[in-house]
């Protein structure tokens, strides 16, 4: 394959990624739209130079998810950046949506999960299936099965106090 179609590929699928990449970038960002765009950014790049290693044991979704993730995660490291997760995304979503209490609920629970727990729960989201998760979080099938379990019953208690 040569670099010019090799660039077209990757193009195409960060298109039918870019959701997915916007979310796992809004889960981290800090500065608003700026530093969402700039996460991103990052995020593309680390994706472009890890692109001839895919060997396609796993989804294309589950690797990009967890190169997005790693490259973040190194960023905040780096930068010090405060975690403050899914401002800008919900901000996007909260102008078009019926479902804006919901949204802002869900938001402010996920923001109070443990960071592995939020990836969990943004694979799931996602539509990831519970092998795929275990792949990406590194933990074995029944581990995450029963992680994720807790995990929704935490933020049903969280965004249901009083039932």
């Amino acid at each position: 394959m040569t670099l010019e179609e090799r660039q077209k590929e990757f193009v195409e699928i960060v298109k039918q990624h870019e959701r997915l990449i916007l979310k796992v970038c809004a889960l981290y960002s800090d500065a608003g739209s700026d530093g969402l765009k700039d996460l991103y950014q990052e995020a593309v790049c680390a994706l472009w130079e890890a692109y001839p290693s895919y060997r396609g044991d796993s989804r294309l979704s589950t690797w990009i998810f967890s190169v997005t993730r790693f490259t973040i995660l190194n960023q905040i490291r780096k930068n010090r950046l405060k975690i403050i997760p899914l401002e800008s995304e919900h901000e996007m979503v909260a102008a078009h949506s019926e479902t804006t209490i919901a949204t802002e609920e869900l938001r402010s629970a996920l923001e109070r999960l443990q960071t592995d727990e939020k990836d969990m729960m943004v694979m799931w989201l996602e539509g990831f299936d519970l092998d795929e998760i275990a792949s990406a979080v590194g933990m074995k099938y029944g581990a995450v099965a029963t992680r994720l379990t807790r995990i929704k019953m935490k933020l049903k208690a969280m965004m249901n106090p009083n039932k």
